[in-house]
Formats: C-alpha cells, structure tokens, sequence
C-alpha cells in the first residue's frame, strides 16, 4: 500500500470523523473501500499512517500503473484522478490542522513561552517562524520546516531550529548540525524529532537567549 505523506503535512485524522465517513473499524486498523468503476476498487487504510491501494477485482491484484513515474494514459490518469479526489475530500473531512509536525517541537515552543515569554513571529508567508527578544528585537531562535535530506541521508520534512551558539565544537552531524541557512560560525541547527533530549535543548536555548541579549 502507498502511504500517503505529502497531503497530510501538517495535519492530524481524527478516528471519529473516520468513522463517520464510513471507515470501519477492523481489529486496531480502521479501513474504507469504495468502487472506482466496474473494474477497480480502492481501499485506505489508517492506524498510525493513512495508506491506499487501488485493486483490480478481475484479478485481485494491486493496480500498481496509477503510481508508477511514467506517463500515463487516459484511462489510468482516470482512475489515478478519482483517487486523489476521495482521498482530499477523506483528508478535507477527517483531519484538523497541526502547527507542528512533531510533538517535541510543541514541548519546545511550550518551554520558551513559559520562560522567556516568547511569542511566535511569521515574518514570511510560509510556515518557519522567529522568537526574538521584546527588548531589542534580536531573534534567538528560528524555527524552519525542511526537507530532511538538506542535513541528513532521510527522506520526509522535519521541523529545525536554529539557535545561536558560542561554541560550534558540539556540533556532531547527528543530533546537533551546522546552521541550515545561518551564519555556521555562530548559530547551529537541530532537528526536533526526539533524537536529542529536551533538557540538553532547552540549555541551549537558554545560552542563544542570553547571547542575544
């Protein structure tokens, strides 16, 4: 089955409104199937990650053409442009907006609002924000939506942030990195997906804070 990632960035499925849409529930897994036309079938399933399939009822085989990167031809880009529709309005209909991708960027923004008061600033019309000192208006931290494979050999988006640092030796390439899209002399990057403890980011936001000042 073919995850689907991109259509649901930044969005979370509700089981409930599954259920109401007409998912059923099967063992832990909830799963909708609905006809394409006379010939193909689709079936998505969810349980931590929403996937679909497309079968042909002929044969019972997985209709793999619809995801193949070739062009395709009338009746495939039909079937393809059928899917994309149910599994939009799916999403349309049984998710909620998330800020954030992951849950440790939300302990993270939690902890500046609480300490320092931090407030989330959207300078540019895209998703990365900024926290920056009320005083002089000095940022302390950015944080961006990236493709991972812009620090690492991985696949998929990940939430960073970029805080000022005075000692760029801790940088490892693999919890801390040099700043993405920052002066790497001064700033580093760190993405939030659990790979470094809370307790270590939180000191180095303390220390960008007050190197900011």
């Amino acid at each position: 089955m073919k995850e689907i990632v991109k259509e649901l960035y930044k969005r979370k499925l509700i089981s409930d409104k599954l259920l109401t849409y007409g998912f059923i529930d099967n063992k832990n897994k909830l799963t909708y199937e609905c006809m394409l036309d006379n010939d193909f079938k689709l079936i998505v399933e969810y349980d931590t990650v929403l996937k679909r399939e497309v079968i042909d009822i002929n044969t019972n085989d997985p209709y793999i053409i619809i995801d193949l990167n070739t062009e395709l031809g009338r009746y495939a880009s039909s079937i393809k442009d059928k899917v994309d529709e149910i599994i939009k309005d799916i999403i349309n209909k049984c998710s909620v907006k998330d800020e954030y991708i992951s849950d440790q960027t939300k302990r993270i923004i939690k902890y500046i609002e609480k300490t320092y008061k931090g407030k989330v600033e959207h300078p540019w019309e895209d998703d990365n924000v900024v926290i920056r000192h009320q005083s002089n208006k000095k940022w302390y931290l950015l944080l961006m939506t990236i493709d991972k494979n812009k620090l690492i050999q991985e696949d998929g988006k990940a939430e960073v942030i970029n805080l000022k640092c005075n000692n760029i030796d801790i940088v490892d390439n693999n919890t801390i990195f040099n700043a993405y899209h920052m002066n790497k002399k001064s700033w580093i990057s760190i993405i939030l997906d659990d790979r470094l403890a809370d307790e270590i980011i939180y000191s180095l936001i303390d220390s960008s804070y007050l190197l900011t000042k």
